[in-house]
């Protein structure tokens, strides 16, 4: 009778084993996106660069337009994880077949790589998933990125509430009046006709004569009209949350946990740079929830829910060295860097009027960023921090 309870224990783990087995098949093939790794047969590799990218998915203009950009390096020799967050915002130059100057904002650039049939003149070895963004990356950075993994808000919300939540300990409070709601990104929120009367400014179809004509017979025109170009929230307040956190420790639901790395616009730490250091508190509290997480128990739901909302270049190898690696993760020691306008970047607009980020030292001068970077990576204390050594230089698209 034993024997036959043992076998039949034997059967049902084999069982189960074949189904994950099956299920990360499925998933695997869904997911990948091959060609694109960086591969070097002939140097063993201890050290991984990993580009995490974030970005709203759903079915509208800017679905692949990257919310949240970051370099996760991986030394396993040295059992560290070195994290560098890169802002949206950085304008960056997308190399072209002809040789035509093409500059874009960072947060840009995986999209234009999906798309290459928008961009005709984008050089031919950069098309395809992943590929355009990775390159772009390691001029900026002097990192070769490895790997990508790629993921929109639902799949981050759902693998969350599989989770069962995270823990993090908030440093800062802020409030952000900006944050949007799904959704409502055209709602008027009942300023039809208001809106109506000031489409020919905001269309460009009248010269500023018009325009002074149009907003100087109404008060209240004018006033909305200014809110429109400065303070979106209050012209639609229906497009907005008004989002708080607190400082101190608490526990985020998939939502919540979304709405904390996404904010950008708040009062106190919601800008742009500290969302930066929010998702680096993220990645943190993911790590020590896994790592006192039952996961045997969660894996199937995780395969089943992330198969639509993920694309990566891991491949089977590189999946196989990481999951050995899982076992020693309390061993690793995390640092981070955020790239910002108070080390290596200074606030600029673009030809076309877009705000953006780039170089100290000027447009396409990223000398100062790559000598921080390599400080960072090396330990060298404190990095020395980029300062201006040559004229802004304007550059056309």
């Amino acid at each position: 009778m034993a024997k036959k309870i043992v076998a039949a224990i034997v059967l049902l783990l084999g069982a189960g084993l074949i189904f994950l087995a099956v299920k990360f098949h499925q998933f695997y093939q869904h997911i990948y996106a091959p060609g694109t790794a960086v591969t070097n047969k002939n140097v063993p590799k201890t050290t991984y660069n990993i580009l995490l990218l974030g970005y709203g998915g759903g079915q509208h203009e800017g679905t692949y337009l990257t919310d949240s950009m970051m370099i996760v390096q991986l030394d396993t020799v040295a059992k560290k994880v070195r994290m560098i967050s890169v802002p949206r915002d950085i304008w960056v130059k997308v190399p072209t077949q002809s040789g035509a100057d093409f500059h874009a904002k960072i947060n840009a650039v995986y999209q234009i790589g999906l798309f290459p049939g928008n961009y005709p003149d984008l050089r031919q070895s950069y098309r395809g998933d992943g590929k355009l963004i990775k390159y772009v990356l390691s001029q900026i950075t002097g990192l070769e990125v490895d790997h990508y993994v790629a993921m929109d808000f639902a799949g981050f919300v759902r693998v969350i509430d599989i989770l069962g939540g995270v823990d993090i300990n908030v440093k800062s409070a802020f409030e952000d009046k900006e944050y949007p709601i799904a959704g409502k990104e055209r709602d008027l929120c009942g300023q039809d006709e208001l809106f109506k009367k000031i489409e020919p400014i905001l269309n460009k179809t009248v010269d500023e004569a018009g325009k002074t004509g149009i907003l100087d017979s109404d008060h209240q025109l004018k006033e909305f009209y200014d809110n429109v170009m400065d303070k979106p929230y209050l012209a639609f307040p229906c497009r907005y949350e008004d989002l708080k956190f607190n400082a101190g420790m608490q526990h985020m639901d998939g939502e919540t946990a979304l709405k904390f790395v996404r904010s950008r616009h708040g009062i106190g730490d919601g800008s742009d740079f500290g969302r930066s250091a929010r998702q680096q508190l993220f990645i943190q509290a993911v790590k020590d929830k896994v790592l006192s997480a039952n996961l045997i128990t969660k894996i199937v739901p995780v395969v089943d829910e992330l198969k639509n909302n993920l694309k990566t270049d891991l491949d089977p190898t590189a999946i196989k060295k990481f999951i050995g690696e899982f076992g020693a993760l309390k061993q690793y020691r995390f640092s981070s860097l955020v790239l910002s306008d108070s080390n290596f970047l200074v606030a600029d607009n673009s030809p076309d009027g877009q705000y953006i980020l780039t170089a100290k030292e000027g447009i396409d001068h990223w000398t100062g960023l790559l000598t921080g970077i390599r400080d960072f990576v090396l330990e060298i204390t404190p990095a020395p921090t980029a300062s201006p050594s040559a004229t802004m230089r304007p550059t056309t698209r």
